[in-house]
């Protein structure tokens, strides 16, 4: 029974990652939206009510934190400029509040590989669509082929396959042929997918990843041939890392509109020509000018570019503007504290045993960088539910003894 509750938490999971896909490219309506959050509270409930799920100190508090910012995010609604409806972003607050709460009470350590195969499921369907749409355009320059309209929603549910399937092989043992296909066909696809901040995003993940894990690989010292061979494996991962990520790049230089478009981003025109860091220069220059309170809630689309239905691209500079410093502090930490906990746990010797936690930390990584140039705040359900796999995933893999001593210390 709980392995299958596993399963439908992590497809739900799943869902809501593949949700803004399933709107744009295939026009399903809200359903793609509410569905995994109903799904996620029916499982809560089983979960609280027949096998008394316990959650981990610090998972609480972390979502506890989460709340306290969709709070106070809510409460700066009082002081929103004149003539700005914050009721859309009320609504989306409460849906991540919503989410937030069911997949607290909904996940287990033993969702999590299960998470992993579901997202690279997700993805390797999206990489097919990806094909399909170069095979109907009939060529690679990336114009007129069905993907290029909503390209960027499309590359953030590969950029999320490709990660999971990457550094899943990084730290496993044993290593499937067919998941060497699946992780290279994901790359392929997220190539050719246009949106070259997913694509540099993915491959900054996976080379930190892989130059880090180089570092975690023991050394033989028995024999001159067994200190050799493992000098020799530590080097052949991070030169392999660099050799997979340069023939990305080169694939995805085949693509005539995502060549065009690395170019400008590596010249600087990219920021000199407006767009987003136009949207960026005038949110910063208002935010000095209210930076205790910021504006209020829903104002950050006329403080950035001075219209309602934009947003500034950028969700510590969206939450400064509408809910001020304490906003901003809160968020800095939510992103931050996965990330420090990891190191405080390697500094105490209680990461040593496996390197899986690195999957949940990437993928948490890579929206975070998705949510830092491209997408709306107030719709980062998926963002906090991978924040939370991350602190958990962390907590959990830790040395048996440790995490067996950690296992009292609950909610």
């Amino acid at each position: 029974m709980e392995n299958k509750l596993d399963w439908l938490v992590a497809g739900s999971i799943g869902m809501l990652a593949g949700a803004a896909f399933l709107r744009a490219q295939l026009d399903v309506g809200i359903s793609s939206y509410v569905l995994p959050v109903v799904i996620l509270m029916g499982t809560a409930g089983l979960r609280l009510t027949v096998f008394r799920q316990r959650i981990p100190r610090v998972v609480g508090h972390y979502a506890a934190t989460w709340a306290a910012l969709i709070g106070w995010l809510m409460i700066s609604a009082l002081w929103t400029q004149p003539g700005i409806d914050s009721q859309g972003e009320v609504l989306l607050l409460t849906g991540i509040l919503a989410t937030i709460l069911a997949a607290l009470f909904s996940l287990t350590p033993s969702t999590f590989p299960k998470l992993v195969v579901v997202l690279m499921t997700v993805g390797v369907l999206v990489a097919g669509f990806v094909v399909f749409g170069y095979a109907q355009a009939g060529s690679l320059r990336g114009y007129g082929a069905i993907i290029a309209e909503n390209y960027l929603v499309t590359a953030r549910v590969l950029g999320l396959g490709t990660v999971a399937a990457c550094l899943s092989l990084f730290v496993r043992s044993k290593r499937p042929f067919y998941h060497w296909l699946l992780a290279l066909l994901l790359l392929v696809a997220l190539a050719g997918a246009l949106a070259r901040g997913a694509l540099l995003s993915t491959l900054g993940i996976l080379l930190l990843s892989g130059l880090f894990l180089s570092t975690r690989m023991t050394v033989g010292r028995r024999t001159i041939w067994t200190w050799l061979l493992s000098r020799m494996k530590k080097l052949s991962l991070g030169l392999g890392v660099f050799a997979l990520i340069g023939a990305i790049v080169v694939a995805a230089l085949q693509v005539e509109r995502t060549a065009q478009r690395l170019r400008r981003l590596i010249s600087g025109s990219e920021l000199q020509t407006g767009g987003r860091g136009s949207l960026w220069m005038t949110s910063i220059e208002n935010i000095t000018d209210a930076p205790t309170l910021g504006y209020g809630l829903g104002s950050s689309g006329i403080m950035a570019g001075g219209h309602e239905g934009y947003y500034p691209h950028n969700l510590l500079l969206q939450v400064w503007l509408d809910g001020g410093v304490i906003a901003f502090v809160l968020l800095l930490g939510l992103i931050v504290f996965p990330f420090a906990l990891a190191l405080w746990r390697l500094a105490q010797g209680r990461l040593a045993s496996t390197n899986r936690w690195i999957i949940y930390l990437g993928l948490f990584l890579f929206l975070v960088l998705e949510y830092s140039k491209s997408i709306d705040f107030y719709s980062g359900r998926l963002l906090a539910v991978l924040g939370i796999v991350a602190v958990w995933a962390v907590w959990w893999y830790a040395r048996p003894g440790d995490a067996a001593s950690k296992s009292r210390r609950v909610l």
